[in-house]
């Protein structure tokens, strides 16, 4: 299976079992042919379950607004060591029937969300089409940022700022597609799990349910790797769009190159 394939084969598999089941049931006809997946893009420095249970929360907003959404991806962002955070989100996801990671290494969720969507298209039910919501952390939203076709994962710090906002709508214009989650996001800290990395404690790492245990099985295997990998990944240094020039990435953007 190509990287292409296996990056499509969930959100394609459940398009089909979607149309096999609308033709199967009577009175059906104007059941929706507009199919949503969700975009989270991040460093991922590591993926941990609050970045799958944004996704998670973010479909069932969706589906309580009537949208059909069949489809999550991850998408590693390019700061460096991609081929190993590709590697983890791989492992993160392989629990799930929706969720997969795209491996492309590009900053831009939109520019990675085009590209799924001109490799998914051709390879549709005909008259079905594809839309993409992105899904943004709190912290992003607080500021300002409130676009369309996006939910917002509320989190605990940045919950009563991102109320503000919505709030405040002479301000602010809100877009009919702005969404945010019912709940909040658990208070899980990238840093605090880099430090339990560094220290080796693999025990609290797994108990606290932070990362998954076969991603933790994957950092321990890959223990010796320095410790610029485990940086927060917001340096100014790394700011390029694309993972040519970086020695340990299998990838570069791709499918617009």
């Amino acid at each position: 299976m190509s990287s292409d394939d296996r990056i499509l084969a969930k959100l394609l598999k459940n398009v089909k079992a979607y149309e096999k089941d609308s033709k199967s049931r009577i009175g059906t006809e104007g059941r929706p042919k507009e199919i949503c997946f969700l975009m989270l893009g991040g460093s991922f420095n590591p993926i941990h379950s609050q970045h799958i249970a944004a996704l998670q929360m973010s479909r069932e907003r969706l589906q309580e607004e009537g949208y059909v959404v069949l489809a999550g991806f991850l998408g590693t962002s390019s700061d460096g060591y991609l081929l190993h955070r590709n590697n983890m989100c791989s492992l993160a996801c392989d629990s799930s029937d929706w969720i997969e990671a795209v491996p492309w290494g590009c900053a831009s969720q939109h520019r990675i969300a085009q590209g799924i969507v001109s490799l998914a298209t051709p390879r549709m039910p005909e008259g079905y089409r594809l839309r993409c919501f992105q899904v943004c952390g709190a912290d992003h939203c607080a500021r300002g940022y409130l676009c369309k076709n996006t939910v917002c994962a509320l989190r605990p710090e940045y919950t009563k700022a991102v109320k503000k906002l919505l709030k405040n709508k002479s301000k602010h214009i809100i877009p009919s597609t702005f969404y945010t989650t019912r709940d909040e996001l658990k208070a899980v800290s990238s840093t605090k799990i880099r430090d339990l990395i560094h220290k080796g404690d693999w025990k609290a790492l797994s108990h606290q349910k932070m990362v998954a245990d076969n991603v933790i099985t994957y950092i321990q295997k890959h223990s010796k790797m320095p410790q610029s990998f485990w940086l927060a990944c917001n340096s100014k240094k790394n700011t390029s769009n694309d993972s040519r020039g970086n020695p340990e990435s299998a990838y570069s953007w791709h499918p617009t190159r």
